[in-house]
């Protein structure tokens, strides 16, 4: 399922000792040869956090299958946004860059 999914799982390891040869099962195994993201936690919950100050802590539906599409749909909507606001402020980033060269230039022509 993890490998369908492509999704990466964060196993802690609590035998750091112990050598990948002697660990049984397949995804401790991945765990010990690789290095968990610092702070993993923390980036989740600020995520949750965002998600829910932007489209709101509630969920509405009654029905489990409508939930999970509700969810969805949120954090759909929070995705574009986040999309939205990163090239706006490209491009009002870039305008006044390119306004200030612009400017620059014109000043300094005799």
């Amino acid at each position: 399922m993890v490998e369908r999914c492509k999704a990466e799982d964060c196993i802690k390891v609590k035998n750091h000792d112990v050598s990948v040869w002697k660990t049984k099962g397949q995804y401790l195994k991945k765990a010990k040869r690789r290095k968990l993201r610092a702070n993993y936690r923390a980036l989740c919950e600020t995520y949750h956090s965002v998600l829910k100050r932007v489209t709101g802590s509630a969920v509405r539906s009654v029905k489990v299958s409508m939930q999970n599409k509700e969810v969805a749909f949120k954090v759909l909507a929070c995705s574009a946004l986040r999309r939205a606001m990163s090239l706006l402020f490209r491009e009002v980033f870039y305008r006044t860059i390119a306004g200030k060269a612009l400017n620059i230039y014109i000043m300094s022509t005799p």
